[in-house]
């Protein structure tokens, strides 16, 4: 039996159809994109992200923070976009290198294909471009290999074992590129957003706790968060989505004015122990749908207490 909040909502069909309005976008890089977790571009938006268009600069890579739905259907490729030398780089949401690429393709272009090494688990990832010999590194040197060229590699460069914490080499050249991508969706969308732990700062997780961790799924003026069903809710670990708690603790959420705005968001409880949250998370992410069919999804920060 479907669990859904014990008022009566109007949702006029105009909100209906802006809240459903585009499920699948491309993402247009916005100024320069970073090349460290920490500096990734985030796009934003709402559903599928199809491609991302950009430019890489001379001696440059660009890094986008995406999520993978997971089960091997995440690809990329740059066949028949870019006008250079193109590589393809995948990292998980610790910078932990996942696949690679260069010349993969035709004319020079990179890709990484679904199933193979395309991650079974879905959630948080960083996609990397760069042009060639613009290689990703960590303190132990080079993640990826360098040649031959061709394969798609897992991290087994000598630096494989670390974290992204730089890059290195490049030809100097500079372009436009276009990637064509399957499995991947906004980490961060405009319909919806969450607070975990509303009022907190931080949102201390303790990970010893036998308790919940309250969640908000926040109204906006695009967003009524009474239209979400309960029961399609789940949240936690934004690295690894199957180790999300999909059960309200309380079988059913409430409604709340959490941040002061003079209308009413969903409050959601989940136990701490059932979120799959590890130590040094920072971040967790919520996934629903709402009755009218809409995806949602949204992550916020945390801090984990041993």
């Amino acid at each position: 039996m479907r669990k859904y909040l014990t008022i009566t909502v109007l949702v006029t069909a105009v909100a209906a159809m802006a809240v459903s309005s585009a499920f699948a976008a491309p993402w247009p890089e916005a100024g320069d994109a970073g090349d460290l977790t920490g500096l990734a571009q985030a796009p934003n938006g709402v559903g599928n992200l199809t491609s991302i268009t950009g430019v890489a600069g001379s001696g440059d890579a660009d890094l986008y923070r995406i999520c993978l739905t997971g089960g091997g259907t995440f690809s990329a490729t740059t066949i028949g976009s870019a006008l250079f030398d193109t590589q393809l780089f995948l990292f998980d949401n610790a910078g932990m290198g996942v696949e690679a690429n260069d010349d993969g393709g035709v004319a020079l272009k990179a890709v990484l294909p679904a199933g193979g090494l395309s991650p079974a688990a879905g959630g948080v990832y960083y996609l990397g471009l760069s042009s060639f010999n613009r290689d990703p590194v960590s303190a132990g040197g080079l993640i990826f290999p360098s040649s031959p060229f061709g394969p798609v590699y897992g991290p087994t460069g000598p630096g494989g074992a670390s974290p992204l914490s730089g890059w290195a080499g490049g030809d100097g050249s500079a372009a436009a590129y276009l990637i064509t991508l399957t499995g991947a969706r906004f980490c961060r969308q405009d319909a919806a957003a969450i607070d975990i732990k509303p009022g907190s700062g931080v949102n201390p997780v303790n990970l010893k706790s036998k308790g919940v961790i309250p969640v908000a799924i926040i109204t906006t003026p695009d967003f009524d968060a009474a239209s979400v069903d309960v029961d399609s809710v789940c949240f936690g670990d934004a690295g690894d989505f199957s180790q999300h708690a999909c059960d309200e603790a309380h079988g059913q959420g409430h409604l709340e004015d959490v941040d002061g705005d003079a209308d009413l968001d969903l409050v959601l409880h989940f136990r701490t122990q059932d979120t799959g949250i590890d130590a040094g998370d920072t971040e967790a992410c919520l996934t629903a749908s709402t009755i009218f069919g809409e995806s949602i999804f949204d992550c916020d920060a945390i801090t984990t207490v041993p």
